[in-house]
């Protein structure tokens, strides 16, 4: 995966789920503020969910973290030759067998110890074999922030429309879900703003009635998600996020 130093100033990288899970993992085994705390602690602050002490965070940060397990094995699966029966494939499997055994009660810098040889060695051969050396993708950093300080106008519009109850909850929910994909953008990725945003739509095609109630704040969500089509499919290398949003929201988008 690409340096920091190789990322332009101004911009945030758009790593694959291998490469998201790399980063994480390293964060995870050389991070000194994480190596003291709880694991429960630990997972939250590198997954970037606060307040990290609040044991609700906790769970779902785990949850997080072995999700983009699962999608970075789909991802090595894809495409590496001959997968399931290479070095690579342990990897993932000896990654998967530490988090499973993994109490959010203990310490986390005993897990930490046995993930550092998968982390600092064994990964980075998957991260070679998936995506080669080559710099990932980037994106304007400025337009990211720009995005969410969109969603958190919308957000404001759906609590104060004049949506049905049950319909507007929903509603909030799921952008508040698309908010933080953009958000926490290096854990979530290209993919995860994808799914967010296909919520958010799929949720007003299957109750066109009640999304009808307030139109204003109907078409300023249509209005923003046209935007997230448009920021990721012009911005600089940003070929892969649209592919992965376009992919999810299907033909015709």
């Amino acid at each position: 995966m690409a340096k920091v130093s190789q990322v332009p100033d101004g911009f945030t990288p758009v790593p694959s789920p291998v490469q998201r899970l790399d980063t994480l993992i390293r964060r995870a085994v050389t991070d000194q503020p994480l190596l003291g705390q709880t694991s429960g602690t630990a997972l939250s602050m590198l997954v970037g969910l606060e307040p990290t002490g609040e044991r609700r965070h906790w769970s779902r940060a785990y949850v997080e973290i072995t999700n983009l397990l699962e999608e970075a094995r789909q991802q090595a699966a894809s495409t590496i030759e001959g997968f399931d029966d290479s070095p690579h494939a342990r990897t993932f499997d000896e990654i998967l067998k530490v988090f499973q055994s993994v109490s959010l009660d203990n310490g986390w810098s005993g897990y930490a110890s046995q993930l550092n040889h998968l982390g600092n060695i064994a990964l980075p051969f998957v991260v070679h074999a998936t995506d080669g050396f080559d710099p990932p993708p980037v994106i304007r950093t400025d337009l990211l922030s720009e995005l969410r300080r969109d969603l958190d106008g919308l957000l404001q519009k759906v609590l104060e429309s004049s949506f049905p109850p049950t319909f507007k909850e929903e509603f909030a929910r799921n952008v508040t879900l698309l908010r933080d994909a953009i958000i926490r953008f290096h854990v979530h990725g290209p993919e995860g703003v994808g799914r967010a945003v296909v919520q958010v739509i799929g949720h007003v095609a299957l109750n066109e009635a009640p999304a009808k109630a307030d139109k204003a704040a109907l078409k300023a969500t249509l209005d923003i998600i046209s935007k997230i089509q448009e920021v990721f499919l012009k911005s600089v290398q940003i070929g892969k996020i649209g592919a992965a949003v376009l992919k999810l929201l299907g033909p015709g988008s």
